[in-house]
């Protein structure tokens, strides 16, 4: 790479990196690694140009709505660049670099001899596949290659290189590609040349350089980043006009001209449909991308007898409601697949359903939710501190006990032995090395002075000299080679003994470790971490099995991989234990990718007490013993931080509410038969409002709220719940109501994903996506530092923090004029500030941020 200082870092570590290796292999998967990063990189430049020119071209946001919620494969963003950025952003800094009439001798040869090797391989050879090349090469010529010729070839050599399986020999004949020494030593030349032409060319990469932003100061308009430039990456700061500062955000990448002022983002992944066209893009497009996952959801329901029970039709409805699919395509999609797997019932219509349909299966076949779950989380709340505490002490005490076995291994006394006697075979091995070259060196000499005698009896003197020389060399290389010969017979006695050290000593580490692993499991703390492992395992089930979309792996060799999971539903439990063994598992689904992640999510709960209450006088009277029993349930829940931060005008929430009144309307006589409960608010009364003011939330049956008609509005909606006792009959476990419980969670699970897509998308069609959410959490921090930076000014921290109540109030209006913070967040910053204040000023105030792996 010429100038290779001035790239960015991300390519120059990874060309750095090849020029160490010394294994083809090693060297063959650093060129794909190069290859990908600088297509990603230029591909992410033509996103931050496209975002900024402000125009909407629908096609290609239709494409970023249908990629949305995954991680985009190189394939994805190969198509992306190819069919849709390079036409769209024509006057790019990189759009010479794409045209047709833009060739590269380098590349153009990779494509020319990858062809002639591909033709050796799928004639069947896979050994010394290069030999007639030559031959081959006659009366061909290499043609002119662009850039997006180079690739479209390059991404047929990685996915041989991740996927070599049926990647070689005809169509009918598919065989492993002979991936290998021969192989690499033969494409790795090749390769590294058109990369390193190619990434040469593009000189405008040392003017745009890539920086990412460490923390913004509003009040200094200063900025720090980090300039990823060259080998290593250099931390700048640079002064910022108040245009800037309120336009880019912390953590985030961008990209500056040769003046250093910031031209684009960089994004990390593929930016957020555009909110102009996405409601009619949303419209357009979710049937046609849910009718096969419909169809998938179709065969599973009939795989166990060939008949949809109402809960199934629920789900199968429910879900086509929320991709815009009418009930009449929802019978089309069924009937085409009772024909395919064929099945003999009747399909009838929606209104006069047919024989395939029924009330409800005979699936009791295996307990999977353990009722004995409970019963534990009541029996743990109850136990004497003392005994946790007592197990604590012995479970530390035998983690000692197997430490100290650990470290006795290296304190074995026949390791010193041993390592003494390595070095004194290294010194011997030295002196007989000095020994050789030094005797050489005398053997030279007399040669030259044996060559040089003019005289035979000079000449007789010099022979008798070097056959003294060699006698003495001889003489003391037996002695070297008996002394070493002696060490390495002690060495391998020694060796022997320490072998048998270690494998009684090991043997006593298993012994040890078998003793601790049995105790914890046996301990109030490991049973209690198990449950959470176990609850956890039953989750995820229910997740694969009703929320999973799966997806097509038959590709061809031009074609993307994807990652098949990137897709699916996360499951994030509360920690099994917080500073005392907690006594509620608390699950939090929600789409891996959302843009609005955990914030709104399904909670699914086993508790030993119901915890999520309001007043006690709102809660309808019939419900009040759930304040006292064991309880299990799943509901539509948020986790308020963060919905705090997201939904600053309340108009997510207000959708949310929406879509819960729908659902009940939509699902009004199985929800009733289901049992279900309202978490809700007075309608005259907003969201917000009520949130705050905790005495107007209510908590009634559903049945109490169709009593109340237009006076309430669902805030959350609640499974039936499911006691203890509900589970058991005359000490015995009900395997009936066990299934009926299975029946009724899974529905509702499903339902309540339908709606959390739903919302998703709404939030999508209204601006809020990933990016703007992430500006949300960086203008939240930036407005919490500057509080912090205000309140040191006039108290020190760690002495007593009390200020008055004005004081507080002039703060207040400070960020509500500077950052438009509204009460509620005010209130959360100036908690954290507090609580920085008051430790000594030793912790920084938390930085927050919108991680969906949380």
């Amino acid at each position: 790479m010429k100038n290779i200082n001035k790239y960015p870092t991300s390519l120059v570590q990874l060309h750095l990196a090849y020029e160490k290796a010394e294994d083809s292999g090693a060297k063959h998967k650093l060129l794909l690694d190069l290859g990908e990063t600088f297509l990603t990189y230029t591909t992410s430049i033509l996103f931050g140009e496209y975002k900024n020119k402000g125009e909407i071209f629908k096609k290609l946001e239709t494409e970023l709505y249908k990629r949305s919620g995954r991680n985009p494969s190189f394939g994805v963003y190969l198509s992306l660049l190819r069919d849709y950025l390079i036409p769209v952003v024509e006057d790019s800094i990189l759009a010479d670099k794409f045209k047709k009439n833009k060739k590269f001798e380098h590349a153009s040869k990779l494509i020319f001899e990858f062809d002639l090797i591909k033709d050796n391989i799928n004639s069947g050879l896979d050994k010394i596949f290069t030999n007639n090349l030559d031959a081959k090469r006659k009366g061909r010529t290499v043609g002119q290659k662009t850039l997006i010729d180079f690739y479209n070839q390059f991404i047929i050599i990685r996915n041989i290189y991740a996927h070599p399986e049926e990647k070689a020999g005809p169509k009918n004949n598919k065989r492993k590609w002979p991936l290998g020494n021969e192989y690499y030593e033969f494409i790795n030349p090749l390769l590294q040349s058109a990369l390193i032409e190619i990434i040469n060319d593009f000189e405008i990469l040392q003017e745009y350089k890539p920086v990412f932003t460490k923390a913004l100061d509003d009040k200094s308009k200063k900025g720090k980043f980090i300039l990823e430039v060259g080998k290593k990456e250099t931390t700048i700061d640079k002064n910022l006009s108040s245009e800037i500062i309120n336009k880019i955000i912390e953590e985030t990448r961008y990209l500056i001209d040769g003046q250093d002022e910031i031209y684009v983002k960089l994004f990390k992944s593929l930016p957020a449909v555009n909110a102009k066209v996405a409601t009619e893009i949303i419209h357009e497009e979710k049937a046609k991308m849910m009718e096969p996952h419909l169809l998938e959801i179709i065969n599973s329901k009939l795989a166990d007898d060939g008949r949809i029970d109402e809960m199934e039709y629920l789900v199968l409805k429910d879900t086509a409601n929320s991709a815009f699919i009418s009930e009449e395509r929802l019978f089309e999609l069924i009937d085409k697949k009772i024909k395919e797997i064929k099945i003999e019932a009747t399909l009838g219509t929606p209104e006069n359903k047919g024989t395939l349909f029924i009330q409800v299966k005979d699936n009791i076949k295996k307990i999977s939710f353990n009722p004995w779950w409970m019963y534990y989380l009541t029996m743990i709340s109850k136990l004497d501190k003392k005994v946790i505490n007592g197990e604590k002490d012995k479970a530390e005490a035998l983690k000692l006990k197997l430490e100290k076995l650990k470290n006795s291994k290296q304190e074995i006394s026949v390791l010193k032995q041993i390592a003494t006697i390595k070095k004194k075979i290294k010194s011997h091995k030295d002196k007989k090395k000095i020994l050789n070259s030094n005797s050489r060196i005398k053997i030279s000499k007399k040669r030259e002075q044996i060559k040089k005698a003019s005289n035979t009896e000079r000449k007789e003197k010099y022979r008798n000299e070097l056959s003294e020389i060699r006698n003495s060399l001889e003489i003391k290389l037996n002695i070297f080679e008996n002394e070493i010969a002696e060490l390495n017979e002690t060495l391998a006695n020694n060796e022997k003994l320490l072998t048998e050290k270690i494998t009684e000593i090991d043997t006593i580490i298993k012994s040890a470790e078998n003793e601790l692993e049995s105790f914890l499991m046996m301990t109030r703390t490991g049973m209690h971490k198990n449950l959470w492992n176990e609850i956890n395992q039953y989750i995820d089930q229910i997740i694969q099995d009703h929320l999973e979309v799966k997806e097509s792996e038959d590709l061809e060799d031009n074609e993307e991989i994807t990652d098949i999971d990137s897709s699916g539903w996360k499951n994030s439990p509360n920690n099994w234990v917080i500073g005392e063994l907690s006594y509620t598992y608390w699950g939090k689904i929600y789409p891996k990718q959302s843009a609005l992640g955990r914030a709104y999510n399904i909670g699914y709960a086993v508790s030993n007490k119901f915890k999520w209450v309001p007043n006690k006088k709102n809660i309808e009277e019939s419900l009040l013993d759930i304040l006292k029993k064991p309880v299990t349930l799943v509901w539509t829940t948020t986790d308020d931080k963060w919905v705090a931060k997201i939904d600053l005008d309340g108009s997510i929430t207000r959708k949310r509410e929406e879509l819960n009144m729908k659902l009940l309307e939509n699902h009004k006589s199985e929800f009733l038969s289901m049992g279900v409960n309202i978490r809700c608010r007075p309608s005259h009364i907003s969201a917000i409002d009520a949130a705050i003011k905790d005495k107007d939330i209510h908590l009634m049956t559903f049945d109490k709220f169709l009593e109340e008609k237009g006076k309430y509005t669902a805030s959350s909606i609640f499974s039936r719940f499911w006691f203890i006792d509900s589970f058991y009959d005359n000490g015995k476990i009900n395997l009936e109501a066990i299934a009926q419980y299975e029946r009724e969670m899974t529905t509702l699970i499903t339902i309540f994903s339908n709606s959390l897509i739903t919302l998703n998308d709404y939030a999508l069609e209204n601006g809020i996506n990933q990016d703007t959410i992430e500006e949300r959490f960086g203008h939240f921090n930036r407005a919490k530092n500057y509080l912090l930076s205000a309140i040191q000014k006039k108290f020190s921290p760690g002495k007593k923090f009390e200020p008055a109540k004005e004081e507080i109030d002039q703060w207040r209006i400070l960020l509500k004029e500077k950052f438009d913070v509204n009460d509620y967040l005010f209130d959360r910053a100036f908690e954290t500030v507090r609580w920085v204040m008051s430790s000594n000023g030793k912790d920084q105030v938390k930085e927050e941020s919108n991680n969906n792996n949380q």
